[in-house]
């Protein structure tokens, strides 16, 4: 069986919690909207479930690691942007995202893209959402990072 979850909505009646955080992403007994019905979703016998949203990308962003101390992108109130202003605090892509199919519409059928032109085109249009991790993040990017993160791993 199949599943629709309409999250397309903009949550204003929730403001200002939504203001930084997409409704569906708003946390609720310790685990996101979405996830609760996901999940009930998943234990009532669906397999597969489509998510209605009206963003093109939700974008997981962290405190630029000493290797890319200029960031990718810039974060207010939950919109991710491109930010072209000296002052603007920028944020690393850590990563993680949720993507609508719709980020790759213009892309052919069977061909590769790299994500981050398609991103920052609809950042500038005001269609990425994104939120701030502050946990513990490590890239693997390199052998010299993913040693470091064994190390780290060990020492526990």
């Amino acid at each position: 069986m199949k599943a629709m979850i309409l999250a397309a909505g903009r949550g204003e009646r929730l403001r200002p919690l939504t203001e930084r955080t997409p409704k569906p992403l708003v946390e609720a007994g310790g685990e996101t909207l979405l996830g609760r019905h996901l999940a009930r979703l998943a234990s009532a016998g669906f397999a597969h479930a489509v998510i209605n949203v009206s963003h093109l990308a939700h974008l997981v962003l962290v405190p630029n690691p000493p290797f890319h101390p200029a960031g990718d992108f810039t974060l207010e109130r939950g919109r991710v942007g491109n930010g072209s202003g000296r002052h603007d605090t920028r944020y690393t892509y850590a990563g993680i995202s949720v993507l609508s199919p719709r980020l790759v519409d213009g892309v052919a059928a069977g061909s590769k893209a790299q994500l981050a032109p398609l991103w920052r085109a609809a950042a500038g249009r005001g269609e990425v959402s994104g939120e701030l991790y502050e946990g513990c993040w490590s890239d693997v990017g390199t052998p010299a990072r993913l040693a470091e993160l064994k190390a780290q791993l060990d020492r526990r």
